[in-house]
């Protein structure tokens, strides 16, 4: 059993975000931006993996996830991490200043190689590779 009070989550109403062969995500949100996410291995006793930044993207299938980790005035850092293997990547986009609202990008995707991110202002696309 796992007691979200005794690992000091701040939730509203968990809620099961995704199931797969490995994972099961458990997801609270405080308002828009911000969430925490626990992910509870359920076919080996591997200790539960939690998160206290809001996960952008999960790829389901590979097991990869994506969160912003730092943002400042003129950059910020997404990582990119395999549940599996927690192995971490993280990649540095340069912020314009022409950005409005934060989390400053309209879209992005995430596949088993691959972190797409789509800006409109300025109109931008930024392919990373995640599996080097």
């Amino acid at each position: 059993m796992i007691n979200l009070d005794k690992i000091c989550t701040i939730y509203k109403t968990p809620e099961i975000r995704w199931i797969n062969n490995d994972f099961i995500c458990i997801s609270t949100f405080t308002d828009l931006s911000t969430g925490y996410d626990l992910f509870v291995p359920y076919k080996t006793n591997e200790p539960y993996i939690y998160t206290e930044k809001c996960v952008e993207e999960t790829d389901t299938l590979n097991n990869n996830i994506v969160y912003i980790d730092t943002v400042t005035d003129k950059s910020m850092t997404f990582l990119v991490v395999n549940l599996i293997t927690k192995k971490q990547k993280s990649f540095l986009v340069k912020l314009s200043g022409n950005e409005i609202v934060f989390p400053y990008y309209d879209s992005l995707s995430l596949t088993k190689n691959q972190l797409q991110l789509f800006f409109s202002r300025p109109n931008r696309k930024m392919f990373f590779d995640i599996t080097k």
